[in-house]
């Protein structure tokens, strides 16, 4: 097995260790946080008395976090416990993207009512307390909303798009904390973008490498970022298993068609100004977007690992309007409630609300649309470096890259491919 060349950094990183499996690498707890020192922190921040009681329950878990719901005379709210796989800036950068959304959309989303980054805290964990919303995930109605509340929610969500997409910003990378002395002219701080906080960067040992991290100034300079990472992932592969040979010598062949075609697509401007970004979140998933039970947009939660690309990767589909395409409806039958109809029905509204959304951006942001029709191959390239790490997913790329260095159109867009696995081959 041959090894990294890349030079390391020491990074704390207590209570967390990464488990290998079958098909990805996962983070996992060591030790786990301590309901009395959630009370007592909860207690503090919310200036309760010792005679007012805090009831703290487990409530959810994520990839990277705990939540526990905090019941109090002060109401309801959520302490999150985060691993530190990206200590300090993933907490800061959350908190810091949070507190830009209020300011300059009016996009709903969770209030914090106090937070702390540094692991030397009591706790051990960086943590965020937030407001509760009375709401469930959209998953939950999604079945009996009506056709007429799908269609109102992904209106709202299509404006709320169209706000991200109409303030521009400068760099690739995570904001940053407020900086009160960067103040525009109407008086509002502002929040400078930072170190890029993406898995890529962070997943397993990949924090430890010594690499750029950003603010990037061009997608150049984050490409090459990206690649050192890609490079780093092929060293770890084991060219004496037969399987991780042939995926060894499909990425070798993808980093060869990334290293041709990056300098054709992303000239290496690191001269010039830092090139325009706006505000990408990637998961828009039907588990973060919250609705009444009626199916009213209430909160859109989980704003981790957001970045600031430039619009030709930022420009995207929400996440709940992805996947395969369906274009006519499952025929009516006497087996209407089977399973199979079900996600048949769902693949074709799926479908159909994909459409109504990009009518009605390109009724209220053309300029969106024009990005996501004109710059499919610019941003496949990122979607190539995403999917390299599959063994399966790894040769569609491999594929797309082949035509795209031989200047042929692609038979199917990457990121139509990923979505549609059936039409990849």
């Amino acid at each position: 097995m041959t090894t990294t060349l890349l030079p390391r950094r020491k990074v704390n990183q207590p209570g967390l260790e990464w488990v290998e499996d079958v098909f990805s690498i996962e983070p996992c707890w060591t030790e786990e946080p301590s309901i009395e020192t959630i009370a007592r922190l909860t207690r503090d921040n919310l200036k309760l008395s010792e005679a007012e009681s805090v009831t703290v329950k487990a409530f959810a878990e994520g990839a990277f976090n705990k939540l526990f719901s905090i019941d109090c005379t002060k109401g309801r709210s959520i302490f999150r416990v985060t691993l530190p796989v990206a200590p300090v800036v993933k907490t800061s950068s959350e908190v810091a993207t949070l507190a830009f959304i209020r300011e300059k959309t009016d996009i709903p989303v969770p209030h914090v009512i106090a937070h702390d980054a540094d692991l030397s805290n009591e706790l051990g964990f960086e943590w965020m307390l937030m407001e509760r919303v009375d709401a469930c995930p959209l998953h939950e109605v999604w079945h009996g909303m009506s056709w007429m509340k799908k269609g109102l929610l992904v209106k709202q969500m299509a404006e709320h798009v169209a706000q991200l997409f109409n303030i521009e910003l400068s760099g690739i990378g995570s904001l940053g904390p407020a900086d009160e002395s960067l103040a525009n002219a109407d008086g509002q701080s502002t929040h400078p973008v930072g170190e890029i906080v993406q898995p890529a960067f962070f997943k397993g040992d990949n924090i430890t490498l010594d690499i750029a991290r950003g603010p990037f100034r061009s997608a150049h300079e984050y490409l090459t970022a990206r690649l050192q990472i890609l490079e780093h992932f092929a060293s770890k592969l084991d060219q004496e298993d037969e399987d991780d040979l042939e995926h060894y010598s499909d990425i070798q062949a993808v980093l060869s068609s990334l290293r041709t075609i990056i300098p054709r697509l992303f000239p290496d401007n690191s001269s010039s100004a830092a090139e325009p970004t706006i505000l990408c979140n990637r998961d828009m998933s039907t588990s973060n977007i919250l609705v009444n039970p009626q199916g009213d947009l209430i909160s859109i939660v989980d704003w981790e690992c957001v970045a600031t690309l430039p619009p030709y990767f930022a420009v995207q589909l929400p996440q709940f309007l992805k996947g395969p395409s369906r274009t006519t409806p499952p025929a009516f039958t006497s087996d209407t409630a089977s399973e199979v109809h079900k996600t048949e029905l769902e693949l074709y509204e799926t479908t159909c609300l994909r459409k109504f959304f990009l009518e009605e951006m390109a009724r209220i942001c053309p300029a969106w649309v024009r990005v996501f029709e004109r710059e499919k191959v610019r941003a496949d390239v990122l979607v190539a470096m995403d999917k390299c790490e599959n063994d399966m997913t790894v040769k569609w790329v491999r594929a797309w890259l082949d035509a795209v260095v031989e200047g042929r159109e692609p038979r199917v867009s990457l990121t139509d491919a990923c979505r549609n696995p059936l039409g990849a081959a």
